[in-house]
């Protein structure tokens, strides 16, 4: 699913919903965890059609990294708006420009990024989307402490870096699904796989005005600490499994 399929599929979301339109402790724990769940998480189920994608502890860590990959490209779309308007008190065309920058931004460096990421291993440039969306996620947060004068400033400096995060993520999910799969259950798994891209779009929308509701700001908080697990967790499963 491209970019553009995304955002339509957020912006059906938020509509449903009425929303505006506008390094070492760590990845030791990050190692018990993987090697807690044995050695079935790097060897594919021996069973047949989705049972053999399911119980596939690698593929399906590749499947969650999915789903929050989806939730962090959908902030955009679903949360941004609504949180610069009730909780920043900024003019709801801000949001339009801001996403009019990301849209620019994309088109104009796209290919760039892609050509300069390439040069990494999958596994790695998930790592590297994931650490930038978490620095993205951090500024955002800030967003809500600064005094008003420097919030639109800092609002496009965070916009620019979730954009690079996009752009770094690129094909690097679907190439490793492909390179993981089992030929004979290819297809079941690459079927597991898309599921994440509807799970995702469906829980944005609810998850985010949940915890708006909680905290303005929780949605970065919670956003920017899972792209910080999973950073730890993509670098262990990077050091098992030679696909990565």
């Amino acid at each position: 699913m491209d970019s553009d399929q995304r955002r339509a599929r957020g912006r059906a979301a938020r509509d449903r919903l009425g929303l505006p339109d506008v390094a070492g402790q760590g990845q030791l724990t990050a190692s018990l965890v993987v090697d807690s769940l044995g050695d079935g998480l790097f060897v594919p189920a021996a069973r047949g059609g989705f049972g053999a994608a399911l119980t596939d502890g690698a593929f399906m860590l590749i499947v969650a990294t999915n789903l929050l990959f989806v939730l962090c490209a959908l902030v955009l779309d679903v949360l941004l708006a609504v949180y610069l308007i009730r909780a920043l008190h900024e003019p709801a065309w801000l949001a339009g420009l801001l996403f009019a920058l990301n849209t620019a931004v994309v088109a104009a460096g796209q290919t760039m990024m892609s050509s300069a990421a390439g040069r990494l291993r999958p596994g790695r440039m998930l790592q590297l989307s994931a650490a930038i969306w978490a620095i993205s996620f951090g500024v955002f947060w800030a967003t809500g402490i600064l005094p008003r004068g420097a919030v639109i400033p800092v609002l496009f400096l965070a916009v620019l870096i979730f954009t690079a995060a996009e752009m770094v993520q690129g094909p690097a999910l679907n190439d490793l699904v492909v390179a993981i799969a089992p030929e004979p259950v290819r297809g079941r798994y690459l079927g597991v796989y898309q599921l994440s891209w509807g799970a995702g779009s469906a829980l944005a929308p609810a998850l985010f005005s949940w915890l708006f509701s909680v905290g303005t700001v929780l949605p970065w908080t919670v956003l920017g600490l899972a792209c910080a697990v999973w950073v730890i967790l993509l670098g262990a499963l990077a050091r098992r499994l030679p696909q990565f």
